[in-house]
């Protein structure tokens, strides 16, 4: 077949192991986020500035595993989708 178009593929190279413990972290910090504690544990919430620590830690967790399984909330142009172009095979 003469003039085949190329094949445009993202490039992904993360592994199963990595997403999923990239689903995992995102599910515990929504969980951290969503305090169904309702501020029994949390003693250092009272504290001025040491309170809000804990809760940005849990946002910046989730962001970050949220962007990693490619779900982009805040954009980050470092992390640019890569993309290959592959020739399709040609019959012999």
């Amino acid at each position: 077949m003469a003039g085949q178009r190329p094949i445009i593929v993202e490039e992904d190279q993360r592994g199963c192991l990595q997403k999923g413990v990239a689903g995992v972290l995102a599910l515990l910090s929504t969980m951290w986020l969503l305090n169904f504690t309702m501020g029994w544990v949390e003693i250092p919430d009272v504290l001025p500035i040491v309170g809000n620590i804990d809760e940005a830690a849990a946002a910046w967790l989730l962001f970050s595993s949220l962007n990693y399984l490619g779900i982009n909330v805040v954009p980050d142009p470092s992390r640019a989708r890569r993309f290959v172009v592959k020739q399709p095979d040609k019959p012999e």
